[in-house]
């Protein structure tokens, strides 16, 4: 499961026997969710947050639109031409294919 860790200490003023009453009573995964700063996804997530983050991460093979110098949607650039009047007609005159 996907997880962040700070990998701190506990505060120096919880003393040890509290800390091992807390474990006891809260269970590992809390426990060190709590004192000792780990962020853990949570076991009855909906939603598997690995599965997010694969979704989500960017692909160096996928390229994305970029706008121009006014501030439109830069095809020629994400179709590798020089000008716009290179780019596919369906594109040009934003009619669909389908």
């Amino acid at each position: 499961m996907a997880g962040y860790q700070d990998h701190s200490r506990p505060m120096p003023a919880h003393h040890s026997e509290y800390l091992a009453e807390e474990l006891a009573a809260m269970g590992t995964y809390f426990f060190n969710q709590e004192y000792m700063c780990e962020f853990n996804a949570n076991f009855s997530a909906y939603f598997d947050p690995d599965a997010i983050d694969a979704a989500i991460a960017p692909d160096p093979d996928v390229k994305a639109l970029t706008l121009d110098a006014d501030g439109k949607l830069d095809f020629a650039s994400f179709f590798g031409v020089s000008s716009p009047e290179e780019l596919p007609e369906n594109v040009r005159t934003r009619k669909r294919l389908f």
